[in-house]
């Protein structure tokens, strides 16, 4: 004789699954509201990546998320401001000044090392904001390469810069030059 033992759990009736559903959904709501009403900056957030068409990935997950009702992390939301001063930038429509021997001064807003296959030693890049809320990207020039090999990338960015340089203009954004040659750098801070 072989008893049998039901392990089958009774299944929740759908009332009770569609009431405990509910809950959870207003228990989300209730803290994205909360999360969002904690900064006075969130909300700006949540409208720019709800009514903004986005291209690019990471903005389509964080409207994702927002949509979802999901609160952003702290990276998150500072990742989403910086692509919001980008945007609000190239909106500006300020076109880089463009030419040879060009005298460029801004801040450096970023230095990034770049590894091609076919160099052995990596090179350093720069994301020069100017004063009309135009952006450069172009090599580190030599002489703040230098200084790298004396201390890390990051303490460049924040700084004032000026240098030399043959700037053109982005076919694909017109406020963004492409620099080249970079000469006669020094920083100003």
């Amino acid at each position: 004789m072989t008893d049998t033992i039901s392990s089958a759990r009774p299944t929740a009736q759908p009332q009770e699954r569609e009431a405990r559903t509910s809950a959870r959904a207003a228990r989300a709501e209730e803290a994205f509201a909360a999360w969002s009403l904690a900064s006075p900056g969130r909300a700006t957030i949540v409208k720019f990546l709800a009514d903004a068409p986005h291209n690019h990935p990471f903005l389509l997950d964080m409207a994702r998320l927002v949509s979802q009702l999901r609160p952003l992390s702290p990276r998150q939301e500072a990742a989403v401001r910086r692509c919001m001063v980008v945007r609000q930038e190239a909106a500006a429509g300020v076109p880089v000044p463009t030419g040879e021997g060009l005298e460029v001064a801004g801040e450096i807003i970023l230095v990034k090392r770049t590894n091609a296959e076919s160099q052995p030693v990596g090179r350093y890049k720069m994301l020069v904001r100017g004063e009309g809320a135009w952006r450069v990207w172009g090599t580190l020039p030599a002489a703040l390469a230098r200084l790298i090999h004396t201390s890390a990338a990051r303490e460049l960015q924040g700084r004032r810069v000026t240098f030399t340089a043959d700037v053109r203009a982005s076919p694909k954004d017109a406020s963004l030059g492409l620099a080249t040659r970079p000469r006669n750098a020094a920083l100003t801070d």
